[in-house]
């Protein structure tokens, strides 16, 4: 991060009229998007998002440049943050002149949780992101639209799709938003928002309690929730324990409404309610163009499983990485996946700006 010295954009949510140039290693600025209220829970539920706009007009053109540019849209999954795909995002801003956002969602990264935490869930998430690209004036259609998402984040772009439209192009990374059999095994799924809310309301009365007390009895908590006789149990602590163990520096409160507010957000795992057979559907058909990057051995979502729709179509392009879903998460960037040199993914040709480019 310190070596980056071209400027970037800074999008003053408060003022949507105001733009502020920073460096990356500056100290970034909270940005406010007011989710639409989809339920009366979440009214008037607010979450103050981190968002980053890297724009092309801030650096040097390059011969690579396209004459059809775009806006990229980066979306993290579950526990991560917008820094998993920053060297991705800087590296298609030098190479092919795009615009690039990324942002944390609620309760990640530098986004704080909202108040009060149980008011988070995938349907603000979805507000949220068409908050923050309306006030980034990212809806005008000026430029073509492409949703790059990550696990949750690709479930994240789905719905969007659905829910929104304008989406010129679709990059999904092991994408949650399907049924699974690993899930339809479990105990029913009513169980689950039950059992989240349980622990919840557990650690909103103990927010002064002993950190590792609290860290112990939670896992606890979603350990009974499960019995611990699924894949989804073991996946469940596994991220529990990480959440607790990267949730910002502040009060116990603070980072006990963090964890609080993650637990609600998969309340609705696998599908977060994804039109089910998602590819199939009209608004997925509509994008112009959708690359999936399938991790093979992937431990949770199997989005390839449902591909089967797309076989015949040229504009759907599927790949299978040998690798876990982790190891996808957490390689975004890498030669392994290779999204930087699919050129397809980011323009309309490939051979001749590849050659050029020399990714």
């Amino acid at each position: 991060m310190q070596n980056l010295q071209t400027p970037e954009s800074s999008l003053n949510m408060r003022n949507p009229a105001s733009l502020k140039t920073a460096s990356l290693k500056a100290t970034a600025v909270p940005l406010k998007a007011t989710a639409v209220p989809l339920k009366a829970t979440a009214a008037s539920l607010q979450s103050d998002l981190f968002v980053l706009i890297l724009r092309a007009a801030d650096i040097e053109p390059r011969p690579t440049w396209l004459a059809d540019r775009r806006r990229i849209v980066f979306l993290h999954g579950w526990l991560q943050d917008h820094s998993c795909w920053l060297a991705l995002a800087l590296q298609l801003r030098a190479v092919y002149g795009h615009d690039c956002l990324l942002l944390d969602w609620p309760a990640h990264g530098r986004s704080p949780a909202p108040v009060p935490p149980e008011a988070l869930d995938v349907d603000v998430l979805v507000a949220c992101l068409r908050g923050v690209l309306e006030r980034a004036r990212w809806t005008d259609g000026a430029c073509p639209l492409t949703l790059c998402g990550c696990s949750m984040g690709g479930g994240m772009a789905m719905r969007y799709t659905t829910e929104f439209g304008g989406v010129d192009r679709l990059v999904l990374v092991a994408p949650a938003g399907f049924d699974e059999p690993w899930y339809r095994a479990a105990p029913p799924p009513s169980t689950v928002p039950r059992g989240l809310r349980a622990v919840s309301g557990w650690l909103r009365s103990a927010d002064e309690r002993d950190s590792g007390t609290l860290a112990t009895a939670s896992l606890a908590a979603l350990l009974s929730l499960r019995q611990g006789q699924t894949p989804f149990a073991t996946a469940a602590i596994g991220a529990a324990a990480a959440a607790i163990g990267t949730t910002a520096v502040g009060t116990a409160s603070a980072s006990l409404d963090r964890l609080r507010a993650k637990l609600q957000i998969v309340a609705t795992t696998p599908r977060y309610r994804v039109t089910p057979n998602w590819f199939d559907t009209p608004a997925a058909r509509s994008v112009r163009r959708t690359l999936l990057v399938a991790a093979r051995f992937d431990e949770l979502h199997r989005a390839d499983r449902w591909a089967s729709c797309r076989a015949d179509d040229p504009s759907f392009h599927m790949r299978l990485v040998p690798c876990t879903h982790v190891m996808a998460c957490q390689m975004l960037s890498s030669s392994l996946l290779g999204l930087g040199r699919d050129a397809d993914a980011w323009a309309e040709t490939s051979t001749a700006l590849m050659a050029r480019a020399r990714l």
